[in-house]
Order: C-alpha cells, then structure tokens, then sequence
C-alpha cells in the first residue's frame, strides 16, 4: 500500500550534503535527501532560488508544518 504524500510548493534556500533547506514563504526547513520522493521537482541537486514541487511523505511534511 502507498503510503501518503505531500506536494508543496517551494523555493530552495541552500543545499547541503545530507539535506535541502526549503521556504515555503513563511518558513525555512531542512528536509532530508533520503525523503524527497522521485516524483519531486526539487531534488537533492536543485540550487538555490529554484522554485518548485517538493514531494516528501505527509508524515515529514506534518512534522515539518508544510501542509
């Protein structure tokens, strides 16, 4: 069974090497490489200021306040 996913909109902020700091315009998280999912526009090569769908497990998104 699939488990759930979370589409939000985001700008990348910072790269780093384990994980990728996102805003979603009222927020900065830090979300895991290993999290975000393949069908994700931004991935653990996107750069800073590029903008678009983050998808990671509803759960981490929950956990992060990025609903």
């Amino acid at each position: 069974m699939a488990r759930p996913k979370a589409e939000v909109e985001v700008t990348v902020m910072r790269r780093g090497d384990k994980a990728v700091l996102v805003t979603d315009g009222t927020q900065n998280v830090w979300v895991p490489h290993s999290l975000i999912d393949e069908d994700s526009e931004i991935t653990d090569d996107s750069v800073p200021e590029e903008e678009g769908v983050l998808v990671i497990p509803q759960w981490k998104a929950e956990e992060l306040g990025l609903e």
